[in-house]
């Protein structure tokens, strides 16, 4: 398994309009899968992947929040260790 802990999460300020729009219960999941995030990036269950096409050129990548992949996390790495947290949301945040 690839191994790539974060040490550092940066906040856009759409991701944290868009977090505190979604369900407590989904938060909640959020905090969860974010802890593995930040010990493994890559971590199996996060489905961690680049994008395609024109967010994919942009460096921009997305995780899984939920078991079946309808919440997904926007980020890009900053630098070793480091990631932006972009948006969150079901697949309209592709948009």
């Amino acid at each position: 398994m690839r191994q790539y802990p974060i040490t550092e999460i940066e906040y856009s300020t759409r991701y944290d309009n868009s977090l505190s729009k979604l369900e407590q219960s989904l938060q909640d999941r959020l905090a969860d899968r974010e802890k593995l995030f930040r010990a493994n990036a890559y971590y199996p269950g996060l489905n961690t992947g680049k994008l395609k096409g024109a967010l994919g050129n942009q460096g921009i990548h997305s995780w899984d929040v939920d078991a079946r992949g309808r919440y997904r996390v926007l980020f890009v790495f900053t630098d070793p260790g480091k990631a932006k947290f972009l948006n969150v949301g079901d697949h309209d945040i592709y948009k």
